[in-house]
């Protein structure tokens, strides 16, 4: 920031700092104050290796479709198991901890 804008930003602050609006100043400037002090979140080395298999199954064509996704998730979480006939897409078989049972 240029130093005539410096000056410019210090008596604004100084003129509101002075006003009614003193206790609201000073939250705002201790809140951008701590976000500018915080690290910046990085991915880990786990959540970019699991990144790029998703990128890997993906290119492979291991997808499923949003209707078979969410039919999925639902039965998951009711605790139900797929009716015959409408069972488990081979892509959520496997690898999902806790997926619910197949019903064949």
């Amino acid at each position: 920031m240029e130093r005539a804008n410096l000056e410019n930003l210090f008596e604004k602050v100084e003129t509101i700092a002075r006003g009614p609006h003193a206790d609201l100043l000073e939250k705002i400037i201790d809140l951008l104050y701590e976000r500018e002090m915080e690290e910046p979140e990085y991915f880990s080395p786990e959540d970019l290796a699991a990144i790029e298999e998703g990128k890997a199954q993906i290119a492979r064509g291991e997808t499923v479709s949003w209707e078979d996704l969410k039919r999925s998730w639902a039965c998951e979480l009711s605790g139900r198991v797929f009716p015959p006939g409408r069972e488990r897409p081979e892509a959520l078989r496997s690898g999902s901890p806790g997926a619910a049972q197949d019903s064949g």
